[in-house]
């Protein structure tokens, strides 16, 4: 099971093919258990890629109800990335209908598990969103992040930057990028007024936060030592903050404050680029698991929307046991962080995502903590 678990992305695609070409899914299935390494087993799975009289009939026949007359794999999806979602739409459906009325042989599929299929052809990834995006480049004004004022001569990037965004909605894997933990972090000497002000934000406000894998041991930022942990929709992800650039809301004039108040301020990438820039530039973006760099999950940024805080998370070593000693020598500034975080109310986690259990905070700042607690 552990080795069939660490192939979990293949066997999804396995899983999408087998009721179409059994005989692709066994082989693959055998290579796996055989002990085959990922690199070898994708290997196999890029043997069907070329010519189409290389893939098996029943994948063949649906794949040519989607694009008619395809030469190659890659010809099939180059085509269908220049369709319109509209008519995408229309070629799906017909290839839903053409299922359900048993017009394919062997075939005996719900909608879900044909748009994975669909999925994997469309190359719902990072070399999907680049090619989407291969035509834009810009450098919009970072006094402006909502592209919204006249003055800055924004506003004709501002097509650029939602197509941006909409082709990172397009390619993404939604439930990858749901599963990662997503935490927008305060520091500086103002530490504490800008946590008081972010809690006060519309939960509609898209906001930049850094993103983790769940069960990582270390939740670290370059912004600061305190953040909140969110819950929300992603709308555009990459490793690097300084791909994305999106600014800050309180550089926003008030006048588009108050157009977007009902609706929520957007953030946007305020400069994209290809691949090919120094920095890498698109090719930061995260996209899906193999995209995702979780070394650079202190530099990343995940704009979110719809959000809602859950938690507080101090990245201090020893927290809350450093309190305790700053209280006994006197020195009070590991004892505000414990004594704004106990009244926000919220559950508290240490550098570890760790729950810290309140009393012991509390415990800490009475000077009455026991020595063995400190949070590692």
């Amino acid at each position: 099971m552990a080795r069939i678990n660490e192939f979990y992305e293949i066997h999804q695609a396995i899983e999408a093919l087998s009721s179409l070409a059994p005989h692709i899914a066994n082989y693959l299935g055998g290579l796996i258990n055989a002990g085959n390494t990922k690199e070898q087993v994708l290997g196999m799975l890029g043997k069907f890629r070329g010519y189409r009289n290389n893939i098996p009939q029943p994948i063949f026949s649906a794949m040519e109800i989607v694009v008619p007359g395809f030469r190659t794999i890659e010809d099939f999806e180059d085509r269908v990335l220049q369709m319109s979602e509209e008519e995408l739409d229309r070629k799906l459906g017909r290839l839903l209908i053409a299922i359900q009325s048993g017009r394919l042989a062997n075939t005996a599929m719900g909608e879900s598990l044909v748009r994975r299929i669909v999925r994997m052809a469309l190359l719902e990834d990072l070399k999907g969103f680049q090619a989407r995006t291969s035509g834009i480049d810009y450098m919009a004004n970072l006094d402006d992040p909502t592209f919204e004022d006249p003055r800055q001569g924004s506003l004709v990037n501002k097509p650029m930057a939602r197509d941006v965004k909409r082709a990172w909605a397009a390619e993404a894997d939604h439930r990858f990028i749901d599963s990662l933990i997503k935490i927008h972090w305060t520091g500086g000497l103002d530490w504490e007024k800008k946590l008081r002000n972010f809690l006060k934000l519309s939960g509609k406000n898209e906001i930049s936060t850094s993103g983790y894998l769940p069960g990582s041991n270390k939740f670290f930022s370059s912004w600061g030592t305190v953040g909140v942990i969110v819950k929300g929709r992603t709308t555009l992800a990459s490793n690097d903050m300084n791909t994305v650039n999106s600014g800050y809301h309180g550089q926003t004039p008030p006048e588009t404050l108050e157009k977007y108040a009902s609706s929520g301020v957007p953030k946007r990438p305020l400069l994209f680029s290809g691949p090919e820039v120094w920095g890498g530039g698109s090719g930061k973006y995260i996209l899906d698991k193999d995209s995702f760099d979780p070394y650079e999950s202190r530099r990343s940024e995940f704009i979110v929307d719809n959000w809602k805080p859950m938690g507080i998370i101090v990245s201090l070593l020893g927290f809350p046991g450093n309190v305790q000693d700053n209280v006994e020598k006197g020195n009070f500034i590991n004892t505000r962080y414990a004594e704004v975080i106990l009244e926000l109310g919220l559950p508290i986690y240490d550098w570890q995502m760790k729950e810290i259990p309140k009393e012991k905070i509390e415990a800490a700042l009475r000077g009455e903590l026991e020595e063995d607690y400190d949070g590692f």
